[in-house]
């Protein structure tokens, strides 16, 4: 009876990982990737988690600059321009 009280807490435990957690194993995963489409999936779903992190975008945008998508890079780096340090650079280097 106890080893199924503890196998049920373990795994209710296991189900509730923070979300942090598992936006960072897809970010991982999406680093790891030896396939930029595969890489873009695992970013895509690192984003649906926090859409705030910058990080992801700029993976992602990558992925799909090296794939030749250029124009889908492009709105995966515009929310990088929103990030203060960012665009401050941006606009003092005149690039």
């Amino acid at each position: 009876m106890m080893r199924h009280y503890i196998l049920g807490l373990i795994m209710l435990i296991g189900c509730s990982l923070p979300t942090s957690n598992k936006k960072e194993e897809y970010l991982l995963k999406g680093i790891n990737a030896t396939d930029y489409n595969v890489a873009i999936l695992h970013f895509d779903k690192a984003i649906e988690l926090d859409p705030t992190e910058s990080d992801m975008y700029c993976n992602r945008g990558i992925c799909k600059k090296l794939l030749g998508n250029f124009e889908a890079s492009l709105v995966d780096f515009d929310p990088l321009w929103h990030n203060t340090t960012i665009g401050w650079l941006y606009t003092k280097l005149n690039v």
